[in-house]
């Protein structure tokens, strides 16, 4: 296949961009999705490289033989999720502007690929919504992963407006991955998790809670290269510092005062981010406040104003019935509606996230990550 320029659904050859590979494996240090298991890379980082290379072009070849196969493929579960939360979002959600799907294969297939009729669905859907995407082959152990991007929007037959991956706080900034993602003409949209790798112990889920510390200004000089790196690109750079405060399964999380966390420490940590971004002259990075969509928890109280935030976002999954995961709505198939509307109907007040940062502040909406598992009790038969 010829490789042309970047176009809206076209492949482009990003090969002469990608520069040389870190020195420092901590610079590309990547949560794309939490794991308990080992990290997604070792110090081979030749050999992982080149695995990497080999799995997308299996990867590409498949995408057209995918295309091929959803040419008649309609029905399927998943495939009428997508298809349902489309016109929702045309009826119900118009002040959501874009999304970034979380193209993954682990706790559940949420790939838009996992089915014919799924892939189908997914490219025929969305009403001109910005779309976007986290893969997990990007941006990689060494040089910036250019065929993950490539393969995917081969796959759905456009450009794609975001490209998200997880980065931990004490990460150097991924200047040589945020370039290549902007000289695609996308935007690049970093999730910036704060917790420090390099401490015994501590992840994204373990350990002690950072926040205090980062108000303290322990981590400034870090934060400060950060933004001093962001400010010399010079082009949009989005970040989503802390997503999901509103939980207690991060160790910034401060849903039910989890790990001494509250919704004013946060609070005063993300204006410290932000007070030393803009001191260094960084107003080219727009700010996204990105909740977890909740049935039951008042996540106002951790906003940090609208003079601190470009954008609101929502992140939230349809799980599917799957018998081996815990009670209650884990086990539910859940519509778009359902998860970012009115969670629960027969409830007094039926909670909504949506409406709740319609209120909030007068700010554009993302829904940040989402998507949708392949079938729901038993997979479907011929899919």
């Amino acid at each position: 296949m010829t490789l042309l320029a970047c176009t809206v659904g076209l492949r482009c050859d990003m090969s002469a961009m990608v520069g040389p590979a870190p020195t420092d494996l901590q610079a590309y240090q990547v949560l794309a999705y939490h794991s308990d298991g080992p990290p997604l890379w070792d110090g081979d980082t030749q050999s992982q490289a080149a695995s990497a290379d080999s799995t997308e072009q299996r990867r590409v070849a498949g995408a057209v033989d995918n295309l091929q196969d959803s040419s008649t493929a309609i029905s399927s579960p998943k495939a009428d999720w997508i298809r349902e939360a489309d016109e929702t979002l045309t009826a119900r959600f118009e002040r959501i502007e874009g999304f970034l799907w979380f193209n993954f294969n682990k706790e559940r297939d949420w790939r838009v690929n996992s089915s014919p009729a799924a892939l189908n669905a997914f490219r025929q859907s969305w009403s001109g919504l910005e779309q976007g995407v986290f893969l997990p082959d990007f941006p990689g152990p060494a040089a910036p992963n250019t065929s993950a991007i490539d393969a995917y929007e081969t796959l759905v037959g456009g450009q794609q407006a975001r490209i998200g991956w997880h980065v931990a706080l004490t990460a150097r900034f991924p200047a040589a991955a945020v370039e290549l993602v902007q000289q695609r003409g996308s935007g690049p949209y970093i999730v910036w998790e704060p917790y420090d790798p390099t401490v015994p112990g501590q992840s994204a889920y373990t350990g002690a809670s950072l926040l205090p510390a980062i108000v303290d200004g322990r981590y400034d000089a870090h934060i400060t290269q950060w933004a001093q790196a962001a400010a010399a690109n010079g082009q949009p750079i989005e970040i989503a510092f802390g997503h999901e405060m509103n939980s207690n399964w991060y160790t910034w999380g401060c849903l039910d005062g989890h790990n001494g966390n509250t919704p004013a420490l946060f609070v005063a940590a993300y204006r410290h981010v932000h007070e030393l971004f803009e001191a260094a002259g960084a107003t080219n990075v727009r700010w996204v406040w990105t909740i977890n969509a909740s049935w039951r928890d008042d996540f106002t109280a951790a906003f940090p104003g609208e003079a601190y935030v470009d954008r609101l976002g929502l992140n939230g999954f349809n799980f599917g019935g799957d018998p081996e995961k815990v009670a209650g709505y884990w086990e539910s198939w859940r519509s778009f509606e359902a998860i970012f509307g009115c969670w629960s109907p027969d409830e007094p007040g039926c909670f909504s996230s949506y409406d709740a940062l319609v209120e909030l502040a007068d700010l554009p909406i993302l829904v940040s990550e989402f998507a949708s598992a392949e079938w729901a009790g038993e997979p479907a038969q011929g899919d």
